[in-house]
């Protein structure tokens, strides 16, 4: 109702009210519908049944809002990213709905690009989910254009899939190759020590066991998760795709 009723005269009273909402609704848990007509009256007037159909509600209404009034996207977009990019399964769908929507807002209002680029290089960090960070990665190649753009679309992609390689050789398969494989990379070069005498130090270039232990440290970043975990090609082909994007700018 609140939706339908606006226009020129209160425009910014209903953008504060949905801005409002949308950042209750991150805080939200998710619940099941309310079994009981009585459950189910209690429930509308303090809380949506269904969490989830809530938070999708109020994307299409902001979605409708900024169509008729364009000049609300700046009140709109960056709490609706901020609440919504980062949900993994409960609450995927508005995630995913959320993504798509900054998707066409950026397309069809380019003087918003630099704005929510900006936002999407922090917030890329926290979205677990894969679809979502599909979305994301393309909107990243596709609409970065300046040189500091490109840095900086780089440095988070870089960030988030972490060290490489992402898939550690199985060891078993090969155990001796796997053992020299282990086996830190060093040389040694002659130096002259302070009283004027020659000497030598062990420099190590490379130490295997330091990178796997990295490896396994960094297993925990969404985007690097997405790559191991989710049997998902397409996000690869995407990340390829973007970062080929970007060389070529």
């Amino acid at each position: 109702m609140v939706t339908d009723l606006a226009s020129q005269r209160n425009i910014k009273e209903v953008g504060v009210f949905l801005e409002g909402e949308i950042r209750k609704a991150k805080k939200l848990e998710d619940t099941s519908a309310d079994k009981d007509k009585g459950a189910e009256v209690k429930a509308v007037a303090t809380a949506p049944s269904s969490t989830n159909e809530y938070r999708y509600l109020l994307i299409k209404c902001v979605n409708q809002i900024t169509q008729l009034y364009p000049e609300t996207i700046p009140m709109m977009i960056c709490p609706l990213m901020e609440s919504f990019l980062m949900f993994e399964k409960k609450g995927s769908m508005a995630s995913l709905e959320t993504v798509i929507f900054i998707r066409e807002v950026i397309e069809v209002y380019p003087e918003h690009r630099q704005t929510i680029l900006e936002k999407l290089f922090g917030l890329i960090d926290e979205i677990k989910n894969h679809l979502v960070l599909r979305v994301a990665i393309w909107i990243i190649g596709e609409y970065s254009i300046s040189q500091s753009e490109v840095d900086q679309a780089f440095d988070s992609i870089k960030r988030n899939i972490g060290t490489l390689p992402i898939f550690v050789e199985n060891k078993e398969e090969d155990a001796k190759p796997a053992e020299i494989e282990d086996t830190p990379k060093t040389i040694t070069k002659t130096i002259i020590l302070p009283d004027g005498s020659y000497g030598t130090e062990t420099i190590v270039l490379d130490d295997p066991s330091k990178a796997n232990a990295q490896n396994l440290s960094e297993d925990h970043i969404p985007l690097r998760k997405a790559l191991k975990n989710a049997d998902d090609d397409f996000l690869a082909s995407c990340i390829s795709i973007s970062l080929t994007k970007m060389v070529v700018k």
